[in-house]
């Protein structure tokens, strides 16, 4: 014989074996579609059984309810906001002071000097000639010519000068050009300069000029020491000393040939 069930799916007893007399679920009170008549004494036992039961599962079933309270509402959380880390802060060096730049000097202008004024050349008069001198020669009144120049060493050799001006010297091996008076070859030849002195005709005065050109060991004219660079006028019969000691010495001559 089938049971009786409860056909209910919300009902507690669904599907639970029921009193085969019973005609509604003692729960839900839905109907129960076999009802069976028991037969013998093991139906009511079980019948018993089952009628102490259903209290029980009422109870069960109810108290539960009665005694849990719902669960209170849990509060909705909001997940905490992560916040972006502050942006890190520039390291800010301090500022480097500076030394202050030193004092620039104070330049003044360069004084603009004058020019210093050329220095005259200073030419001495012809001395006076001696009346009655009798070595002294004198030019003619009549006559302008210019008298030849002759230099005679102590050796007894002559020197002439041709032209009108020229140096007393001896040859260089450096300058291919010879002085007009060379003294080359003569005793004691290395006292004088290569270019010792400087001899010319002076117009102005119709008389020689002698110019020292600041030779190595001077100029002596009638044992005068002569100043580099003055104007000193000749004579006929003037001693004329190269260098110290007289031992470079002529007698000058002033010819008409």
């Amino acid at each position: 014989m089938t049971a009786n069930r409860c056909p209910n799916p919300s009902c507690e007893l669904f599907n639970r074996v029921l009193p085969n007399n019973a005609k509604i679920c003692p729960m839900c009170g839905t109907p129960l579609g076999n009802v069976v008549t028991p037969s013998d004494d093991r139906v009511l036992a079980s019948e018993k059984q089952l009628a102490k039961a259903t209290p029980d599962a009422k109870s069960s079933a109810t108290s539960p309810a009665e005694r849990i309270p719902a669960p209170a509402p849990q509060p909705v959380l909001n997940p905490p906001v992560e916040r972006a880390p502050a942006p890190p802060q520039p390291v800010l060096n301090p500022p480097v002071e500076r030394a202050p730049a030193p004092p620039q000097p104070v330049l003044n202008p360069p004084v603009e000097r004058a020019p210093a004024p050329p220095q005259p050349v200073v030419s001495l008069p012809a001395e006076p000639v001696p009346t009655g001198s009798s070595h002294i020669h004198t030019p003619s009144p009549h006559s302008n010519a210019q008298p030849t120049l002759k230099l005679i060493h102590t050796s007894g050799k002559e020197f002439r000068l041709r032209g009108e001006e020229g140096y007393i010297g001896r040859q260089s091996p450096v300058n291919p050009v010879l002085p007009e008076i060379d003294l080359s070859g003569i005793s004691n030849e290395g006292i004088v300069s290569r270019s010792h002195a400087r001899v010319y005709w002076d117009k102005s005065q119709n008389v020689y000029m002698l110019v020292d050109n600041n030779s190595r060991n001077g100029t002596y004219l009638n044992e005068k020491f002569l100043s580099p660079g003055i104007h000193y006028p000749l004579k006929d019969k003037d001693v004329l000393q190269l260098g110290q000691e007289k031992l470079v010495c002529f007698t000058v001559l002033l010819t008409n040939n």
